[in-house]
């Protein structure tokens, strides 16, 4: 009964996965046809409307043929889950009627085992894809980059050659200065610390608007109180080329989150609140964090999971500011995320990956 319930895991888990794949095309396709559609509507007759009207069309094409993999790929699943679920129900029938007919979980099993190793290499042949998609768009912006920005870059910008498949010639802000600085001396940038602090009286950081007391270490949804709790901090290289550069993205990965997601990657430091209040810092100690991380070369500091952190976060951003500070801000979460918390604090925010 063990084999057929791992499967029938591995097989959820798979359904899950291929149904966020699923719904990212579709995403993907509806903005390529109202890209498309504008480009059609327009009428322009510019150097490169040819071309770009091929590009999207060849996306179009491609992205249809990723849908139907993936389609595909979902109803071999689903009926792997079917198989393995007939499987155990056979096995507590042979169990209870004795040996006559212990073929016939076997069978199912092989079945159950066999739809599942189709439907993954429907993926493989659906991320191939996907690949060679990307590295057609990735070629088309490479071209438009060589005939147009190069005639006039920008003296004050650093240009960054990252590797995805093509060599791909990426703006870099390392020299301009953030905004929060201009905040900082304009005084803005406290008034905004304090107002994002009064939030956590009876807390409204997040959208679930738990209004618990964090002021007085009253715990809710995430777990989370007065203090920040940051699980680690390292110059990172597995964020996206742009972020990393050669010496790395500073990453401050927050412990605890305000999101329950089953497949959340980081759920030893997301939903594990007893281990990691052992984990819990000052601001102080936040803004040293980030001044350490400056100090090893990185080129930006990128906050990892911080939407239940927002207001100590820009507490800590304030002090390190005042030491010295000068690298851009990045925040990482889901757009699901997004609440007032990460509306108030817009002027230092370098980027933003949702």
């Amino acid at each position: 009964m063990i084999t057929p319930a791992v499967l029938i895991s591995a097989s959820g888990t798979m359904i899950l996965s291929t149904s966020t794949r699923l719904g990212r095309v579709v995403d993907r396709v509806r903005s390529l046809s109202d890209r498309f559609q504008q480009l059609a509507d327009s009428g322009s007759t510019a150097e490169f409307f040819e071309e770009q009207r091929a590009m999207l069309y060849d996306q179009l094409d491609k992205l249809t043929s990723r849908s139907r993999l993936l389609q595909r790929a979902l109803t071999t699943f689903y009926l792997a889950v079917g198989v393995f679920v007939a499987t155990s129900v056979a096995i507590g029938v042979v169990a209870f009627s004795g040996a006559r007919g212990a073929w016939i979980p076997v069978a199912t099993g092989l079945i159950g085992a066999c739809f599942l190793f189709y439907g993954s290499m429907l993926l493989v042949f659906e991320a191939r894809l996907a690949l060679s998609t990307t590295h057609a768009e990735m070629d088309f912006i490479w071209r438009t980059t060589k005939r147009f920005a190069r005639r006039n870059w920008p003296s004050n910008t650093r240009r960054i050659t990252c590797t995805l498949g093509r060599k791909v010639m990426i703006d870099g802000l390392a020299r301009s200065e953030p905004s929060y600085l201009r905040l900082l001396q304009a005084g803005e940038l406290r008034r905004r610390v304090e107002a994002l602090e009064a939030l956590l009286e009876r807390c409204t950081v997040c959208p679930r608007d738990c209004l618990n007391n964090r002021l007085n270490d009253e715990i809710a949804a995430c777990y989370s109180g007065r203090l920040p709790i940051v699980s680690s901090y390292t110059p990172h290289f597995g964020e996206e080329p742009p972020l990393t550069g050669t010496r790395g993205a500073g990453n401050i990965f927050f412990g605890n989150c305000n999101l329950r997601c089953v497949y959340c990657q980081n759920y030893q430091i997301s939903q594990t609140h007893k281990e990691q209040i052992r984990n819990e810092v000052t601001h102080e100690r936040l803004a040293e964090m980030m001044l350490e991380l400056q100090a090893r070369g990185c080129h930006n500091i990128n906050f990892v999971s911080p939407t239940h952190f927002a207001p100590q976060m820009t507490r800590a951003i304030l002090i390190a500011a005042e030491r010295g500070l000068r690298l851009p801000i990045v925040l990482q979460h889901q757009r699901v995320r997004f609440s007032r918390s990460t509306k108030v604090p817009r002027g230092h925010r370098r980027c933003l990956l949702a």
